[in-house]
């Protein structure tokens, strides 16, 4: 019980930390399905004959439901590559296209469904301008999984994470993803196949969605929000978590930042909140009520959730995440280095997964298990080094190489 309160006492402070809720009404009364943020100015939100955007981080939002060309447009994802180029997926499979793309930031759009996804779009991911996966089907057995390398406008039936249709969807690049139902898959060919990720294995508790924090870090969420699957090594191993909650209809996870993160579920009013990276959650408090909690998105210090009854509520605290340099928990040194050696003072004696990304985000070395040295052979030019210790915690630097 002392640990129970000394817990949630954490919790609370590190809530008390962020800035307040700010409720959004949209003048609809139906539900948010979705909500996607782009960047800390850049956000979309999708509903029952809703689309709305923002371009200054949810303090006013445009209502942009009449450039959709179809009747009741109840959309229930919403995904944008860049402020001009985005999709709406719909789930149902009656009245209307499932899949429409814009390239003007929604002031008009493409029917660019398939007949490889005509049961309904559960969801659709892009890795990158060029490649998207979607997800399709209804009931068991129909489950459909297709690829596009044209930025949207065709598609190619892949295998299917499960037989059943998956809502829930994650690519790393244009090979790795994450998918599954009643468990955790991965592919590293781009859907070709399919392998467990975890032995997690539960047909009546599935899994509903899956996030990345970083490269490394990752989640995933079940049904029942009482089981949370986590690595830190990319998603080649997973622990799992209970998260000492239960309730059924969760939808959406998503981290604000390394270690605050929320869920979201149709059977609450308010979100479940985690601040050390997954390992306990509790009910925010904080979070002014609403007749039912129907997703939430994070990123960079931003949380927006939406509701069954039309409201958007906000949180800014600030920018955050990988965007920015954090401050290292491990020092690098020499800095710069030049012998090829790269020491780390690492007090903890954590075994450490590093990470080095040149100047355009791609991976150019990685170590694991490493605690005080790590070899490199590095053209000179100055790198981002992204540490993770054996509990979740993140540290990104520069690292400069000379010659």
């Amino acid at each position: 019980m002392k640990q129970l309160i000394l817990t949630l006492s954490f919790l609370l402070f590190a809530l008390n930390a962020f800035s307040q809720w700010k409720v959004f009404k949209t003048g609809k009364s139906g539900f948010i399905h979705d909500i996607f943020i782009l960047d800390s100015k850049i956000a979309y939100a999708t509903g029952d004959s809703l689309f709305l955007v923002t371009s200054d981080g949810g303090d006013t939002w445009t209502d942009m439901t009449d450039k959709i060309p179809v009747n009741s447009p109840s959309f229930t994802n919403v995904f944008f590559i860049t402020k001009q180029t985005g999709y709406l997926s719909r789930s149902s499979i009656t009245g209307g296209p499932t899949l429409l793309r814009t390239i003007s930031s929604g002031f008009a759009w493409d029917d660019v469904s398939s007949m490889q996804i005509s049961q309904g779009a559960a969801n659709v991911f892009f890795s990158d301008f060029i490649v998207g996966y979607a997800t399709s089907g209804v009931g068991l057995g129909n489950g459909i999984m297709a690829r596009s390398t044209d930025g949207g406008k065709n598609w190619n039936r892949v295998s299917a994470p499960s037989p059943e249709a998956a809502s829930a969807l994650y690519f790393l690049n244009d090979s790795v993803g994450f998918s599954g139902v009643e468990r955790l898959v991965k592919t590293n060919d781009g859907g070709t196949t399919w392998t467990p990720a975890h032995t997690y294995f539960d047909k009546n508790n599935p899994i509903v969605d899956i996030v990345f924090v970083s490269p490394q870090i990752g989640y995933a969420l079940t049904y029942n929000h009482n089981i949370i699957l986590k690595t830190i090594d990319g998603g080649d191993n997973w622990a799992q978590y209970n998260t000492g909650t239960s309730g059924f209809l969760s939808t959406h996870l998503a981290f604000a930042d390394a270690n605050t993160g929320y869920i979201s579920s149709f059977m609450f009013s308010k979100p479940l909140v985690t601040t050390n990276g997954g390992v306990n959650w509790a009910v925010d408090t904080t979070f002014p009520a609403v007749t039912s909690l129907t997703c939430v998105a994070a990123k960079n210090g931003i949380v927006m959730a939406g509701s069954s009854d039309g409201k958007i509520i906000i949180r800014k605290a600030g920018i955050t995440g990988m965007e920015k340099a954090s401050p290292a928990t491990v020092k690098v040194f020499p800095n710069p280095v030049a012998s090829g050696i790269i020491n780390i003072e690492n007090p903890a004696i954590n075994k450490l997964t590093v990470v080095i990304y040149d100047a355009l985000g791609k991976t150019v070395a990685t170590g694991r298990d490493i605690t005080t040295r790590m070899d490199i052979t590095l053209p000179a030019a100055v790198y981002y080094m992204h540490v993770t210790d054996e509990t979740g915690n993140i540290s990104v630097s520069r690292l400069a190489v000379q010659e």
